[in-house]
């Protein structure tokens, strides 16, 4: 993030379902109709502009495609949601071989 982020507004999924719930979201499906839980809540570093995550299983290899979100939830330390609450954010990455 470019500003300190409200950490209580930075959430996962860290219940026994595969439901997208929380503010940050990781999915292998696109439309992210279901999300890989995490282990813990994230971990907010370098003035609460950056959150590591940890899943409850390893990424797989092989050049998987995983999906990132970051809904309109998340919110700076001021209360301003993420794009003035009018949509979330969402990306991707590969692992690697």
């Amino acid at each position: 993030f470019n500003e300190s982020m409200d950490t209580d507004t930075i959430t996962t999924n860290v219940n026994p379902s595969t439901s997208c719930s929380g503010t940050l979201q990781l999915s292998i499906a696109s439309n992210f109709s279901s999300c890989l839980k995490m282990r813990i809540a994230p971990a907010a570093s370098n003035d609460n502009k950056t959150f590591t995550i940890d899943p409850q299983e390893p990424l797989l290899p092989e050049k998987r495609r995983y999906y990132i979100k970051v809904t309109t939830g998340a919110k700076d330390t001021s209360g301003n949601a993420l794009n003035d609450g009018s949509s979330d954010n969402e990306s991707n990455f590969r692992t690697a071989d």
